[in-house]
């Protein structure tokens, strides 16, 4: 292999390098209803803030029926119908406490507006949307933990503007925040290990963070990249400082050259 095609192939391995890093550092996942092709429509509110000259259809409730096998429920998903969603809840399998005898579970997330007490340490943006889980008209609880095991929620803000808001729950006495994280241009999500009353709440000194898993992420994430170009830099400064070797001559013209010997003098008969 050539001292360039050794030199475009070693680029091309820190290319890919450094793209798998900015995969691993990145922090959000863009839904389907973000972008040119899909664009979401105007956010709509059960009672418009002031200024907010936009005529919108009311906004919708997600509903989903949830089947339960032997005791255990199956994986949901409720989402609103609005184009993108404004809201939506997915269950795993085994979140879920049904009573005993229940065939289904009823998830729901009705839309209402901000009502007091109101949070403290910030503003509402958009609806308040209502959690809660039924069977046969009573509540089910939540029984799953963890990130995998927890129930989720998404909710859309209505302008993508950042700082963005964080999660907060009202528990019928005050509101709690929860950790959020950025799912979308303006979609956030939380992890629920409570059903309820919840809502994006724009807080008075920043926005929504990133979670403990997403900065261990981001700092792995940035220590690979750190580390990627260090390499490129060290091995760059070499490979300019190595002179380059003079080609070798060939060996069988040296073994001839060396062995070459001036023709022997005859020594002439005397007389």
């Amino acid at each position: 292999m050539t001292q360039h095609r050794r030199t475009l192939t070693r680029r091309s391995a820190i290319a890919v390098t450094l793209l798998a890093g900015a995969w691993l550092v990145s922090p959000a996942v863009v839904p389907i209803y973000d972008g040119p092709g899909q664009p979401d429509e105007p956010y709509r509110y059960v009672v418009a803030p002031p200024g907010y000259t936009k005529q919108t259809p009311p906004p919708t409730t997600a509903e989903a029926s949830i089947a339960v096998r032997n005791g255990i429920n199956i994986a949901g998903l409720a989402s609103s119908k609005e184009s993108g969603p404004q809201v939506w809840v997915y269950v795993p399998p085994g979140a879920l406490a049904p009573p005993a005898g229940a065939s289904t579970v009823q998830l729901t997330a009705t839309p209402s507006a901000p009502t007091a007490p109101l949070p403290t340490d910030g503003t509402i943006v958009g609806n308040v949307y209502t959690v809660s889980v039924t069977a046969s008209g009573a509540p089910v609880s939540v029984v799953g933990k963890g990130d995998n095991g927890s129930p989720k929620l998404q909710m859309r803000a209505p302008t993508a503007n950042q700082p963005g808001p964080t999660f907060e729950r009202f528990d019928g006495k005050k509101w709690t925040p929860s950790e959020t994280i950025r799912s979308g241009q303006d979609l956030y999500q939380t992890s629920i290990q409570e059903l309820g009353v919840w809502a994006l709440v724009q807080q008075k000194t920043g926005g929504s963070g990133l979670g403990g898993a997403q900065l261990a992420m981001l700092v792995l994430g940035i220590a690979i990249l750190v580390i990627v170009g260090i390499i490129v830099v060290v091995r760059t400064a070499r490979s300019r400082a190595t002179p380059a070797r003079a080609p070798a001559r060939s060996s069988v013209k040296s073994s001839a050259k060396s062995s070459a010997k001036p023709p022997a003098k005859r020594s002439g008969a005397r007389r």
